[in-house]
């Protein structure tokens, strides 16, 4: 009696839903929940909203600059450029990402003591080139700091990158720093390595990454085996295989970009800063967005 009376209950049940779901408002209601079901069942399994926020952050910290006087620098405005899947994680939800990544970045400063550009302003573009799980914030500086002459702390060009000085081409630009630094001649060589000629703090970049060779002609890139890969105009290029250049090409280098540009026959001058090394960024980040944080 009792299961005979259950299954005449579904069946009302399930008839009365039914007729519900033909109306065309209730209709579209349910096939907006599907599809908020389905994206978050579907979506790949990556960052979840609070982790996307925190990468985004320590991207921004990446722009923080200590002058040669020992104070630390701000910009206020960012892009910040994610996977499209990314940027859709973010429009779900884009008052929670842009009110806490401004309170994350305002509180990280006074805390920190930054002197912050102006006020702070962020923007967001889908960049298909970008992996999932990966943003990259760019900069704008109202007044950037005082990049003068310093007395230089970083060690000593190596022999092979010294020779054919003067020679007239591009110089290179850096995302994380804005440092311009003049491609000369001879070699230069990148890494997290402390005797490479352009030392990039960050886990994603390997000791050995990169070299940038002139051959009396061109400039040339090659990978040297590093573990993620070097990227040439957005596509991944073959381990010690060189790759010619030209200016406004953009060489990747784990989150950082190194950008041509047309320059002139001049030595590289220490900017007299110095961005955040990887630990810092990531000790900010977990303090102003711990893991978990959805709030």
């Amino acid at each position: 009696m009792i299961q005979a009376l259950a299954l005449l209950v579904g069946i009302v049940v399930g008839f009365v839903g039914s007729r519900a779901l033909r109306r065309p408002q209730n209709a579209a209601a349910a096939a907006a929940v599907a599809r908020n079901v389905s994206g978050s069942l579907g979506r790949r399994r990556g960052l979840t909203p609070p982790e996307l926020q925190r990468a985004c952050f320590s991207e921004m910290v990446r722009h923080v600059q200590v002058d040669r006087h020992g104070h630390t620098h701000a910009p206020a405005r960012y892009v910040i450029h994610l996977h499209p899947e990314d940027m859709e994680m973010v429009d779900e939800s884009r008052r929670w990402f842009d009110d806490g990544l401004r309170a994350a970045f305002t509180d990280a400063a006074r805390a920190h003591g930054w002197t912050v550009d102006g006020k702070v302003e962020i923007g967001y573009e889908s960049d298909p080139s970008r992996r999932p799980g990966v943003p990259a914030a760019s900069a704008e500086w109202k007044s950037p700091p005082n990049v003068g002459p310093a007395t230089s702390t970083a060690p000593a060009r190596s022999k092979e990158s010294q020779r054919s000085a003067n020679v007239p081409g591009v110089v290179l630009v850096r995302s994380d720093t804005g440092e311009r630094i003049p491609l000369t001649g001879g070699t230069l060589t990148v890494g997290r390595a402390r005797d490479r000629d352009i030392v990039l703090h960050d886990s994603r970049v390997s000791r050995e990454h990169l070299r940038f060779e002139h051959d009396g002609r061109e400039w040339t890139v090659l990978d040297e085996g590093s573990a993620n890969g070097t990227l040439v105009r957005n596509r991944k290029v073959t381990a010690h295989e060189p790759v010619q250049l030209k200016p406004g090409d953009v060489v990747s280098v784990g989150p950082i970009e190194l950008r041509l540009e047309p320059g002139g026959s001049v030595h590289r001058r220490e900017p007299g800063t110095r961005a955040l090394d990887d630990s810092d960024r990531n000790r900010i980040s977990r303090e102003f967005l711990p893991p978990g944080n959805a709030s």
